[in-house]
């Protein structure tokens, strides 16, 4: 490749090199690089931009992707931050001599004039922050929030301004006054500083400026369309609106720099195609020429352009040379998920809450309290009956966020709430030991060893058509060395829709035909197994494997037929839902059991299954995630392997979170149809189901629209789905019933209306019903009321946590509640509704960890303190769930360094504190210190101090080393003098670490 590019030469301003493949495209890019000069490289689709993308960066060669944000014109839908940004830092690097890669429609849609784009605004230390910052950023597009997490945020906290732009990325200013003392560069996801910068430059987070003058131009241009008027801020699809005079992306490049373009009557083809699509929706082209896209002749219209062709092009050119052919080598992508804030520890005011010792109630807010010992805030939880619980907040580790269904609030005194969680306990443990037994009699029973057949399964290997990600073929070679172990396996492969797991089921069942076995798999619904079984037999058939499936609307003649052929051992993969448990069903030799979602089987197939387990192999398939903790807990007693990466060239869906609105849907539907493809509708209210349809019917006349919903006739509901799932229906309107088990690759656009009444979790899977293929997916999440701020919050977390994988590392599943525990062989008997899922996973990790005789963390250790302290004021920290999680942190602090680096990240991410709140720090230190030390109480009485210890040789250690005390040996406890001063308890924190250091260095002595 290196050499090849060097060979070449490009002569004359515009010229043509042809070969059939990317491998010439990428020696010209190249050869453009060594030159130090940037290039913008125009490719036909998106798809053929990510690969290139992948290509470029696989030879070293770092390039910008230029998006057209994947809106059509007239679109009123705020795009994805990340994806604004990506455009903006991508113009910004046409303008600035950076490789960007683009395809057509992305070029040729208008976008903001060079001056906007690259100039930004610059701050350097020792400067001054404009007077009119705040305005200047919402006029460039920026959001604003207390916390910045996403590009296009900034938050302003007092002296503090953090900005997070394209290009730059995310700064922080400290500012005394209008002055800038430093500016740091800062992690969005710790919201730590990494290090001080001189100077930093923003760029504005959309192409176009949110003021008056700008959207009185554009309602000026759109007189006579007040509907999208009503929206004009959202109109990204629509740029040149806002600008007097607006370009495309090929104005922008300088004229001493290439434009390459990749097969260029296949752009103009794509480009006319959308043309003729947009006719379709809209009819009338105008606007959408003039202000959405620039004419496809543009594309001709640069100074110095190379065309790269498969065949040599019929245009008047400099030059043309032939180049070598073939394909560039494309690395597999990895997307990982962002690491974002754990959902589970935010509690919210008016929401249930789970105190360890008083149990579920509702958390009413803060309360601030005076007492001697300065200003401490409280937890105000109400308990049955109105009961009133004040909980200090060094005592947030107490607390949890409720996370189940139908919870019931305790009584105040705990007694209910002991006995209910010993009753979970006890059933806990029952079920971790026969899980373990269940384990070690399967070590050491015997089973089939199903040997390699090499040559057969390389061709099998061959036919998947596709590369395996990493997971993949972690997860197949995990199954294959426990298929050739003499134990039966017993395996469970977990992740996300449409990650492979399937892949890895039929990797088993080819080997253990291939070994003479007979293999069985089970779904729990009649529209998963006609999946699985279309896929095995498209697959399995061509290498002479037959395949049969089994389910209850099965005639009776061919029942008869399959029946006899299993018994005789004619059928090799027999696929089948709950029927296939049938008494009257013999199999001649089964060697491999795969069931599907087993925690969705009733309680009588589960023992039916527990018995052909016993001497068969088994792989279970689940898309449910397995929270970590549960995860690592169990390795050693159950078999998991874990797919956490997608398929190559998959996408994640692009979100668009707005208020219904006709157009929008109509649009959305459209676009999606016109482009061959499928759509969820869901409306989650079985009882004006039909209006909806019809209401969706008169919008859409051309569409074909079908319903389901849990209420439907069975035979009706398989028809209906079947009829999606084959292509004949365009349109399924349902109920959140298909938020399982209903994988069809061409819908890739879900609508979901009334979004406020869906909790997080069951957002998150039923957005996993799209995005299944390589084509880019869309998602509009819709509301009709204005939602409120945990509404908007709970929305914008789902945007947040798109990657895909993001189920298994974040664990949301959690929030679903029961699906975990029953995947790895657990019964809840509603257990998590009765205690809550975090106390429930408490209770689990100790009892698994104490059967293993591993150690258990000491939760008992809770000392009462009773020291002067201090608060988080409001007015330092506005945001109240950041500053719970603040007191929450210091709460669980471990040691006296974490709580340092607490103090540090506050200073950090909100400025100097106040001088009061340092009591607060020292406080939270010697808390800290406390356990360590075995002291049980400690509280303040003017200058002295009561420590009462938990034992008697932890007291008389602690006399030997201080001098000043009287003790109470009836208490094991000690009164302290002269360690507080006018209310500051320095000197006693400083007293603990002496002594901890004293007890650390005695023990390393012996």
């Amino acid at each position: 490749m290196e050499s090849l590019s060097q060979k070449l030469s490009i002569k004359g301003d515009k010229v043509n090199f042809y070969s059939s493949g990317t491998l010439g495209l990428l020696s010209i890019v190249m050869k453009i690089q060594k030159s130090k000069t940037g290039t913008l490289v125009v490719m036909p689709s998106h798809r053929d931009v990510r690969t290139f993308h992948s290509n470029l960066s696989e030879a070293g060669i770092e390039s910008l992707i230029l998006s057209d944000l994947n809106l059509l014109p007239f679109e009123s839908a705020e795009p994805m931050k990340d994806d604004l940004a990506m455009r903006m830092e991508a113009l910004h690097g046409i303008l600035s001599g950076k490789i960007v890669i683009a395809d057509i429609m992305a070029v040729l849609k208008k976008t903001s004039p060079a001056e906007f784009i690259k100039d930004g605004l610059r701050f350097s230390t020792g400067g001054t922050i404009p007077s009119d910052i705040t305005k200047m950023l919402f006029e460039w597009g920026y959001t604003r929030t207390f916390t910045v997490r996403s590009v296009g945020e900034f938050s302003i906290r007092g002296n503090i301004i953090d900005i997070f732009s394209p290009v730059q990325g995310a700064i922080r200013i400290d500012t005394f006054d209008r002055d800038i003392e430093s500016i740091k560069i800062f992690d969005p996801q710790t919201q730590i500083s990494l290090k001080s910068i001189e100077f930093a430059t923003i760029f504005p987070a959309a192409e176009f400026r949110h003021d008056e003058e700008s959207f009185e131009m554009a309602k000026e241009r759109l007189k006579g369309h007040p509907e999208l008027i009503e929206n004009l801020q959202n109109l990204y699809g629509m740029v040149g609106l806002f600008w007097k005079n607006s370009q495309c992306a090929l104005d922008l490049l300088p004229r001493d720099e290439y434009l390459v373009i990749y097969e260029v009557e296949e752009c103009k083809k794509y480009f006319e195609d959308y043309e003729k699509e947009l006719k379709d929706i809209y009819g009338d082209l105008r606007l959408v020429k003039s202000f959405a896209y620039s004419d496809i002749e543009r594309i001709d219209g640069n100074k110095k352009i190379v065309y790269v062709s498969l065949n040599p092009l019929k245009i008047p050119l400099d030059n043309a040379t032939e180049l070598k052919a073939g394909m560039a080598p494309y690395s597999v992508e990895r997307i990982t998920s962002q690491n974002a804030y754990d959902y589970i520890q935010e509690i919210e005011i008016n929401e249930p809450i789970v105190h360890e010792d008083h149990g579920i109630g509702i958390y009413r807010g803060t309360e601030i309290i005076e007492d001697a010992d300065g200003m401490h805030e409280y937890l105000k939880i109400e308990y049955k009956n109105g009961a009133i619980l004040y909980t200090p907040i060094e005592k947030f580790t107490k607390i949890s966020k409720y996370v189940g269904s139908n919870f019931v609030l305790s009584d105040i005194n705990g007694k209910e709430w002991k006995s209910l969680k010993e009753k979970a306990r006890k059933d806990i443990e029952d079920q971790v030991k026969e899980l373990i037994e269940l384990y070690a009699m399967r070590e050491e029973s015997k089973g089939f060893s199903f040997m390699p057949q090499t040559e057969l399964e390389e061709a099998f290997s061959k036919s998947f058509g596709y590369l395996e990600t990493p997971d993949q073929m972690k997860a197949i070679q995990e199954v294959f060395e426990d298929m050739e172990s003499s134990r039966p396996m017993d395996r469970l492969v977990c992740g996300d829709s449409g990650f492979g797991k399937t892949e890895v089921a039929m990797r088993a069942a080819f080997r253990a035909v291939a070994n003479g076995k007979q293999v069985v798999l089970l779904a729990p619904t009649m529209i998963l197994a006609r999946q699985h079984f279309e896929n095995f037999k498209k697959r399995m058939e061509p290498f002479g494997i037959k395949v049969d499936l089994i389910y209850s609307q099965t005639t009776e003649s061919e029942r008869k037929r399959m029946i006899d052929s299993i018994a005789n051992g004619k059928s090799d993969i027999i696929i089948g839902t709950h029927a296939l448990l049938s008494k009257k069903i013999f199999f001649k030799d089964i060697g491999l059991l795969i069931i599907d979602e087993e925690q969705r089987f009733g309680a009588k197939q589960k023992e039916y299954l527990k018995s052909l387990k016993l001497n068969v192999d088994v792989l279970t398939l689940s898309a449910t995630p397995i929270p970590r903790t549960l995860y690592m807990a169990l390795s050693g007693i159950k078999a998991i392997s874990v797919i956490s990466t997608p398929p190559i060239g998959r996408v994640p869906p692009h979100i668009y979170i707005t208020r219904w609105n006709e157009k929008i849907v109509t649009m959305a539907v459209l676009k999606e149809i016109n482009r061959g493809g499928q759509v969820f509708y869901i409306h989650n209210r079985i009882e004006d189901m039909e209006k909806i349809v019809e209401k969706l019917k008169r919008m859409l006349p051309s569409v074909t629209i079908a319903t389901v919903h849990g209420k439907m006739a069975k035979r009706e509901f398989e028809e209906n789905v079947n009829g999606f799932y084959t292509g004949r229906i365009d349109m399924l309107v349902s109920t959140s019933v298909v938020e399982n088990g209903v994988d069809v690759p061409n819908a890739n656009t879900l609508i979901v209306d009334d979004v406020e009444r869906y909790g997080m979790a069951q957002l998150y899977q039923i957005k996993g019903r799209v995005g299944r293929s390589s084509k880019k997916s869309y998602i509009y999440l819709m509301y009709t009321k204005e939602p409120g701020e945990a509404v908007m919050r709970r929305l914008k977390a789902i945007e947040e946590f798109n990657e895909f994988g993001s189920s298994l590392n974040l664990s949301l599943k959690d929030l679903e509640i029961r699906g975990s525990g029953e995947v790895l062989g657990l019964k809840q008997h509603g257990h998590i509704d009765a205690i809550g899922l975090q106390m429930y996973k408490e209770i689990l990790e100790d009892t698994i960890k104490k059967m293993r005789g591993e150690k258990v963390e000491n939760r008992n250790c809770d000392p009462d303190i009773a020291l002067p302290s201090s608060i988080l004021p409001q007015d330092y920290i506005e945001d109240t769930i950041e500053r719970m999680k603040i007191y929450r942190r210091l709460a669980s602090a471990k040691n006296v360094e974490e709580v340092e680096r607490i103090k540090y990240e506050v200073i950090d991410r909100f400025g100097k504190i106040p001088d009061h709140v340092e009591t607060l720090f020292v406080h939270s230190k010697i808390k800290a210190l406390l356990c360590d030390l075995k002291i049980a109480k400690i509280n303040s009485n003017g200058e002295s101090v009561e420590i009462i210890f938990s034992d008697k040789d932890s007291l008389m250690n602690f006399s030997k080393f201080t001098k000043t005390y009287s003790l109470n040996l009836k208490k094991n406890g000690m009164i302290l003098t002269g360690v507080i001063k006018n209310g500051k308890i320095e000197k006693l924190l400083n007293l603990l670490i002496e002594y901890k250091k004293h007890l650390e260095q005695k023990e390393g002595v012996a």
